[in-house]
């Protein structure tokens, strides 16, 4: 009788060098990514009016997307657009 068990690999963590080439057709100066003890994180630091700000996360959580990665908050556009803080870059599922 054969007994299949499913193991739980951790994630390897996202590294800066995968966020920078998911945003590599954003303009660095309109996000900073930081280094926390929980892995990197993303902050939308550009000056714009709100809509300006709106389309930049919405670009920026487009593109993370497109390689597998996200912001771990709820609404990932919406946070980017009313916040300066830094939000935890994470993988998708």
């Amino acid at each position: 009788m054969c007994c299949c068990h499913t193991v739980d690999v951790p994630e390897e963590p996202v590294s800066i060098a995968e966020i920078t080439c998911a945003l590599r057709t954003v303009r660095p100066a309109s996000y900073r990514i930081e280094t926390t003890p929980d892995g990197p994180a993303l902050a939308l630091v550009m000056n714009a009016s709100p809509s300006g700000r709106r389309n930049a996360a919405d670009r920026i959580v487009r593109l993370l997307g497109e390689h597998g990665l996200g912001l771990d908050v709820p609404n990932q556009v919406d946070a980017l657009t009313e916040e300066k803080v830094s939000f935890a870059v994470v993988r998708l599922p």
